[in-house]
């Protein structure tokens, strides 16, 4: 029964592949893997495009993973956190204070308020990378590369990934580049 049951695997595989060609995905959005990945369309609509979040992110930091063979852990600034905005108290205070309790309080509050909003908190993310044949973590400390912001994190053996970083390839995969930016990008810009 087993053996029936991977035969139809087989068979819908291959049925499903028929027609496509298959090419070498990127060492760095498949841990180094090279599945069999069907060719892109010839086209797609601007709105699928604008789907993809691609922002500009710097390597803070670039370390071996321990037990991995291919993969790099990547901790990346990717600008500044977005937070949606305090929620307004919703408690009134009491009418019995004196007017100016009420004022001392909501002088404290607007201090406190602005005491947390003027210091910016980065968003940092952590990124694990098929790229360890291609680059020693030295080498990609503080380069700017691009980002997919927007992906779903996906939990590996090694922990959660937060995105990918798009690299450049040969078809073969025998030459890997990350894609980067030029000087003057910062963290959080967008690629269009």
């Amino acid at each position: 029964m087993i053996n029936n049951l991977l035969k139809s695997s087989s068979t819908l595989l291959t049925r499903s592949l028929q027609g496509t060609t298959s090419r070498y995905y990127g060492a760095a959005c498949c841990g180094g893997k090279k599945p069999i990945i069907p060719a892109a369309p010839s086209e797609i609509e601007l709105d699928d495009f604008l789907k993809i979040d691609l922002r500009v992110a710097k390597v803070i930091q670039a370390e071996h993973v321990d037990g991995a063979k291919k993969l790099l852990k990547l901790t990346l600034d990717v600008g500044i956190k977005q937070t949606p905005p305090a929620p307004t108290p919703s408690e009134p205070l009491p009418s019995s204070e004196s007017t100016s309790t009420v004022v001392e309080a909501t002088t404290e509050a607007t201090t406190n308020a602005t005491a947390t909003t003027t210091e910016p908190i980065r968003d940092i993310r952590t990124v694990f990378s098929g790229i360890k044949a291609y680059y020693s973590p030295e080498q990609l400390t503080g380069k700017n590369v691009i980002y997919i912001s927007n992906l779903k994190p996906r939990t590996m053996k090694f922990g959660v990934s937060q995105g990918m970083v798009l690299c450049a390839s040969d078809e073969k995969g025998e030459k890997v580049l990350y894609t980067t930016t030029d000087d003057g990008s910062v963290p959080g810009m967008k690629v269009t």
